[in-house]
């Protein structure tokens, strides 16, 4: 918007959107992960944004959190591994 660009085009895709796209046009064997936040912005953050930080960290980790964290989280990764082939 600040740009003034016509994004009509534009669809954000959602973590498992993207790794369906990754495993149909690649040899990947893709993963998504919901990484913990970079230590070097937990140690600028202060009070409890970074308790939070901290905490969601230690939760992203966890399988239990894995789904929520990738629905609502603010930031995922996708992991590619190639295959192997057979010879």
């Amino acid at each position: 918007m600040r740009s003034g660009r016509d994004y009509d085009g534009t669809k954000l895709l959602s973590p498992s959107e993207l790794a369906s796209m990754m495993r149909r046009s690649t040899q990947f064997a893709v993963r998504v992960v919901a990484p913990p936040p970079p230590e070097a912005e937990i140690e600028a953050a202060t009070g409890l944004r970074k308790r939070l930080m901290r905490w969601y960290g230690a939760a992203a980790g966890k399988r239990a959190f894995r789904n929520v964290f990738l629905a609502i989280g603010p930031f995922f990764q996708l992991i590619g591994v190639r295959k192997a082939t057979a010879r």
